[in-house]
């Protein structure tokens, strides 16, 4: 049974449940994608007055805040024994209010993305029911949950670009680099949550081929990560070329070491933190185009 809390606490917790900081990640990648990678002549004032974009974006968050919250109904019970402190659900908020705002965030998103075009509505449909596939099934098996999420991570510049349909071979670049970031903070979480996963036998990297092994998958994907980056931006932009191999790859040759240095949980969670500063990185790169 749900505690009773004050509305400003709601409102918080509300914020927490829909994970307010990566829904503002999403809304800037988007803004940021639609000036400098869409319009040739990067105006802002241009976004502004564009209303599908709006309807994009507000289709996206409210997938991603959908998503967001399904997942949560779903890991209480696991989430009970990784991180007791951060559950909402079932502690602030009813697992039916859940299922209900889950319901009424798709339903928005859909709205949003049927105004766009019904090849919109038909691919952030698929989205939802991904999400949705994902959290009840996909999480728990190894490897292809990892993909899903990371797939879906992708789908924030791929429904820019089923919209806009200039300049997608610099989208690619940047979004290619994020699958991968995504993919290595998806199983580096995995690494994280290994105790209740366990309990609720969960099928996770970690768990079926041990720590050592799933590190060395981990080595695999940030090498990859690394040349597939700089590859595409040396061959998008030499600026960018300089820019990915100071930053976003310095930052990623960090996460290696901690990896490799990794042993607690906590020490998991601050790699899964610097997978996120590199995402942020690699999208203040499109300044420089």
């Amino acid at each position: 049974m749900a505690e009773r809390y004050s509305i400003s606490q709601q409102i918080y917790f509300l914020a927490c449940l829909v994970r307010w900081p990566n829904l503002l990640i999403i809304f800037f990648t988007q803004a940021m994608a639609r000036v400098y990678l869409f319009d040739y002549e990067h105006l802002w004032s241009s976004m502004i007055s564009d209303t599908t974009f709006f309807l994009i974006t507000f289709s996206t968050l409210f997938t991603a805040a959908a998503g967001y919250v399904i997942n949560d109904y779903y890991d209480v019970k696991i989430d009970l024994i990784n991180k007791p402190s951060r559950v909402i659900i079932g502690k602030v908020f009813s697992r039916r209010f859940a299922l209900l705002l889950n319901f009424f965030l798709n339903l928005f998103a859909c709205g949003c993305a049927l105004l766009v075009s019904f090849r919109f509505f038909t691919f952030v449909s698929a989205c939802i029911y991904l999400m949705w596939f994902y959290s009840n099934h996909l999480k728990r098996t190894a490897f292809i949950g990892n993909l899903a999420i990371s797939t879906l991570t992708s789908c924030v510049l791929l429904v820019m670009m089923l919209h806009y349909q200039t300049n997608h071979y610099a989208a690619v670049c940047f979004m290619t680099p994020a699958f991968f970031i995504s993919l290595i903070r998806e199983i580096v979480k995995d690494m994280e949550d290994i105790e209740g996963d366990r309990e609720h036998g969960c099928k996770t990297l970690p768990i079926l081929i041990g720590e050592k092994k799933t590190k060395k998958i981990l080595y695999t994907l940030v090498l990859l990560q690394l040349l597939v980056s700089s590859t595409l931006f040396y061959f998008l932009s030499c600026r960018l070329f300089y820019y990915n191999l100071f930053v976003p790859s310095s930052i990623t040759v960090v996460v290696a070491i901690l990896i490799y240095r990794a042993r607690k949980s906590i020490d998991y969670k601050r790699v899964s933190m610097l997978c996120k500063l590199i995402m942020i990185a690699g999208l203040l790169g499109m300044l420089l185009l």
